[in-house]
């Protein structure tokens, strides 16, 4: 039984926020994924800032959260 929920939304400039769900059994798990998730969006500003270069654009953000059930 899932006992957390990771809550994600995705926000891209120009784009509507894309959001999802997903179910964990533990902290720890749940807690895992938002870091997994920190280091994607760190990565791709990074690719982002190479490729854009240093224009008004901003890369895409994340929220994610984990809460009890």
């Amino acid at each position: 039984m899932a006992k957390f929920v990771l809550l994600v939304t995705w926000f891209a400039m120009g784009q509507p926020p894309s959001s999802y769900t997903v179910d964990f059994t533990s902290a720890g798990s749940c807690n895992e994924a938002v870091e997994a998730l920190k280091r994607a969006e760190a990565r791709l500003g990074s690719e982002w800032s190479k490729s854009i270069g240093p224009q008004s654009l901003k890369p895409p953000t994340v929220v994610a959260v984990c809460a009890q059930r």
